[in-house]
């Protein structure tokens, strides 16, 4: 019997490279437009997450049906340090597994997940390797699919005390 229902987390870097210009307006503002094109095709028993990543993770919203609370976290996105990818998918999975457990208890099976990360680049920090975190969502069974959005040209200029600073 095919299932109606999945949990998808939308994992956005949200690192200071996102702000580079190479892809008009961000790179930030590309990768939520990438997440909202997304969005629009998930069928509507979906629940979808949000997690954002720079210097490390953090939930924007859990995994949920609420069209518009997916949209608010995507909106509040906004560009930090570092790109802690291998953070980004291991709580991609502790915040799908939550809410799978909290809603449908242990006996039942719960139903698939997935995650889409949305990201310009390699890991720079976090505490978990991206090795790692794609080896613990294998175990768990839970694909991870990614979007890369930039290209090669794109820099960041950003004026600091010691002067102008490309990134």
């Amino acid at each position: 019997v095919p299932r109606e229902e999945a949990t998808i987390v939308l994992a956005v870097d949200v690192s200071r490279s996102m702000k580079a210009t190479d892809v008009l307006p961000t790179r930030l503002d590309a990768a939520r437009a990438a997440a909202r094109e997304f969005l629009a095709e998930v069928p509507e028993k979906f629940r979808v997450g949000v997690v954002s990543f720079a210097t490390r993770a953090a939930v924007g919203v859990v995994p949920t049906e609420d069209r518009s609370l997916v949209e608010a976290a995507l909106d509040s996105l906004v560009p930090g340090e570092g790109t802690a990818l291998g953070d980004a998918v291991a709580l991609s999975l502790q915040v799908g597994r939550r809410e799978e457990r909290a809603e449908r208890g242990e006996k039942q099976e719960p139903p698939p997940r997935a995650i889409l990360v949305v990201s310009d680049g390699a890991r720079d920090g976090g505490r978990v390797e991206p090795d790692r975190a794609a080896a613990l969502a294998k175990e768990q069974g839970v694909p991870v699919y990614s979007v890369l959005v930039g290209t090669g040209d794109g820099v960041v200029e950003e004026m600091l005390p010691g002067g102008l600073r490309r990134i």
